[in-house]
């Protein structure tokens, strides 16, 4: 009752106290059964002469402007039971610590829609983010579904070390490696972001590179390992230099996205990073769609029924297409705010689809190189097959080419950002400043 009196008071004119006070003593409903049923509500403060017509009129209105007041202020303090003020108190040795940390008291560009609290807190020492590893944080999870992963690859790769000449067989080490780049630039990013603003946009134009290495060997090993010879012979080993310029500009959208917070909200930066990667994505899933199709339309051949990377390369394909579903729509937490904070939220699911889909791709492109009858054994005799040193070469390229852009944004954007005071949300520092303006 106390929070909803001063509330009233500081919103609500002066001349309709009275009706402010009433309603915070009585309640809404005893408030308008006195004074529009019964007609016995104190009257003392409508004896100028105006008419019945409209003091129940205006009497009306500012109730009802006093109820939406209360209702916004009623759900205000159920998303946010901590106030900045307690958000500083909170204790990083209690192990629950991220439990007791709501969305108010962290940098706004580290707030997940409908995540409510679990924030690790910011503008602590380096080694304090560690604890997102084993403390109960909305983080957890994110670091481990790709962390986890990210071992796995490693041992695959040493498998395979086993029973391959990587370097001759280089698809298959081209895309084991940018899966293990991809889960562990994401884990350190979900690790470190929540320092400060400016770390947050640094650390994740680290998980885009790791985003943007696996795209571009994924679409690298399905066209010159996957494909067959009627659409490899379209275009030919120039395709590696498209492919580049495509990996090239989708890093260059994902990055724009943390160019600051002048003109994106979380709705277009999502945007801008699904367009950018689905329409690179799509270009290099078209010779595996391309063979699909043949393989359907020849049913008839002896090795259409034998071909098993295909089949994993479908589920690829659709792991693939889950995870811009669960990353764009925020459910379940959308639905029930604050019931998946810790575990079981959208990105968690986007994790473990994009995990499932770099394990999909990895077996596919090695059941292509391994197989006898695999596209890999004719298309390594054309001859204008691309030799490993000129994908590196290439890659190479890209790979400066994203260090050079990342310094360039951070530097640009390291002047965007004031320095944090903790448990302050960046928005109240910018208000105190726009009223230091004005007075």
């Amino acid at each position: 009752m106390a929070y909803r009196n001063l509330y009233l008071s500081q919103y609500l004119p002066g001349s309709f106290q009275q009706v402010a006070d009433d309603v915070s003593n009585v309640g809404i409903k005893q408030y308008l059964y006195q004074n529009y049923v019964t007609g016995n509500g104190d009257n003392n403060n409508n004896q100028s002469g105006n008419s019945a017509s409209s003091t129940v009129i205006g009497r009306l209105s500012c109730v009802t402007s006093c109820f939406q007041n209360l209702v916004k202020s009623k759900r205000k303090a159920i998303n946010n039971e901590h106030d900045t003020d307690e958000g500083k108190m909170v204790n990083h040795e209690d192990y629950f610590h991220a439990l007791k940390n709501s969305c108010d008291n962290v940098p706004q560009c580290c707030v997940e829609p409908y995540i409510l609290k679990g924030y690790v807190l910011p503008q602590m020492p380096l080694r304090y983010y560690f604890k997102v590893l084993w403390i109960p944080n909305n983080e957890l999870f994110n670091v481990w579904t790709h962390l986890v992963p990210c071992l796995f690859f490693i041992s695959m790769l040493y498998q395979f070390n086993q029973s391959l000449n990587l370097f001759e067989s280089w698809p298959v080490l081209i895309v084991t490696v940018s899966a293990i780049l991809l889960t562990l630039c994401s884990s350190l990013a979900h690790l470190f972001h929540s320092r400060s603003s400016f770390q947050h946009c640094c650390w994740f134009m680290v998980d885009y590179f790791g985003i943007t290495t696996f795209a571009y060997s994924s679409t690298v090993s399905h066209f010159f390992a996957s494909s067959q010879l009627s659409y490899y012979n379209r275009i030919g080993w120039l395709n590696l230099l498209v492919f580049t310029l495509i990996a090239c500009c989708g890093f260059l959208c994902m990055s724009f996205t943390q160019a600051g917070n002048r003109w994106q909200s979380v709705e277009n930066a999502r945007k801008m990073k699904l367009w950018s990667t689905v329409f690179g994505y799509l270009y290099g899933m078209l010779p595996i769609i391309h063979r699909q199709v043949n393989m359907a339309w020849n049913s008839y051949l002896i090795n259409a029924e034998n071909d098993h990377a295909l089949f994993y390369h479908k589920l690829q394909f659709i792991c693939m297409l889950l995870c811009p579903l669960f990353y764009a729509s925020d459910l379940p937490q959308k639905l029930w705010p604050g019931k998946f904070d810790i575990f079981g939220h959208s990105h968690q699911i986007f994790h473990v689809f994009a995990a499932l889909s770099c394990y999909f791709e990895i077996v596919a492109i090695h059941m292509d190189v391994t197989d006898i009858n695999g596209p890999w054994n004719a298309l390594k005799h054309q001859n204008d097959f691309p030799t490993f040193e000129l994908f590196c070469t290439c890659a190479l390229a890209l790979i400066v080419y994203c260090i050079i852009l990342a310094i360039y944004i951070a530097r640009s954007i390291h002047a965007d950002f004031i320095e944090e005071i903790p448990g302050c949300q960046c928005s109240d520092l910018n208000k105190n400043q726009q009223q230091k303006k004005v007075d």
